[in-house]
């Protein structure tokens, strides 16, 4: 997650942000459009442009980035509550226990505005960040300067590529599915 691949990386990371931001909001943005526009979700525009095949490697690739995003996620569970002394045998399964619940009982709107709170709780970090008094030329020459402290090692790419790239397809489908249920 991001806060593991910050701890074994420290800034040298921060380079990829200014990419992958604008690939994420165009991809949002397009999966939105076309939701609103055709009133139809993701999924069912892949089968009826490019066949069942694709429509079955996209649903597939949906569900198997879906299981690896919720394995970071409680990855990120256990390494955080592990700073706190919680073992990742009692923070895990409290985690999963809590995730089936809000989706098993609950309704959209209440989810919806359940993660508005966990959004709202991430915003935290920024004065954890000033109060940490971070040096402003590391950070911005990290920023632009591509470099990876370590090199390109298998660690690397183990800790960061859920930060980097699972979060565009699922996030995607749920957008279009949502905008083309709410659709009039």
């Amino acid at each position: 997650t991001y806060a593991q691949a910050g701890q074994n990386f420290g800034l040298t990371l921060l380079w990829t942000l200014p990419l992958l931001i604008p690939v994420l909001i165009v991809n949002q943005e397009m999966v939105v459009r076309l939701g609103a526009v055709t009133g139809v979700g993701h999924a069912r525009l892949i089968n009826e442009r490019f066949g069942k095949l694709w429509g079955a490697f996209s649903v597939g690739d949906l569900f198997i980035l879906n299981f690896l995003t919720i394995a970071t996620e409680f990855i990120g569970v256990s390494l955080a509550l592990g700073y706190f002394g919680v073992s990742q045998y009692i923070s895990v399964p409290v985690a999963a226990g809590l995730l089936v619940v809000m989706t098993a009982t609950g309704s959209f709107r209440r989810w919806e505005r359940f993660m508005f709170v966990f959004i709202a709780a991430n915003f935290l970090v920024v004065p954890l960040a000033v109060y940490r008094h971070p040096a402003a030329g590391p950070f911005f020459a990290h920023m632009v300067v591509p470099g990876v402290r370590g090199g390109f090692t298998p660690p690397l790419s183990c800790s960061s590529s859920p930060s980097w790239g699972l979060r565009s397809h699922p996030g995607s489908c749920s957008s279009s599915s949502r905008i083309s249920s709410t659709r009039e």
